[in-house]
């Protein structure tokens, strides 16, 4: 994320009164960080997979929105600004 992203999600979560749990970010993005780690590792299919085909593998692992609720926020936002393709 470049700065004029990280200073348009900031204005974003505070215009539309998104609160985003920096405890919950933290254990999620760490979560899925390690995630990919593994995957890149151990999977030469993954990294042939579409960014489409690699979240659904991920979303697939995660037994509950609580896994993830706090990146499909910020994935929303960044989605809103442009930030994303």
């Amino acid at each position: 994320m470049n700065h004029v992203s990280s200073i348009c999600l900031g204005r974003d979560l505070l215009d539309r009164n998104v609160s985003i749990d920096e405890a919950k970010l933290f254990d999620q993005y760490q979560k899925l960080f390690e995630f990919v780690r593994k995957e890149n590792e151990s999977n030469t299919i993954y990294c042939k997979m579409t960014e489409y085909e690699r979240w659904e593998k991920y979303f697939a692992t995660c037994n509950a929105i609580e896994c993830f609720s706090e990146l499909i926020k910020i994935a929303v936002l960044l989605q809103l600004c442009g930030s994303l393709r």
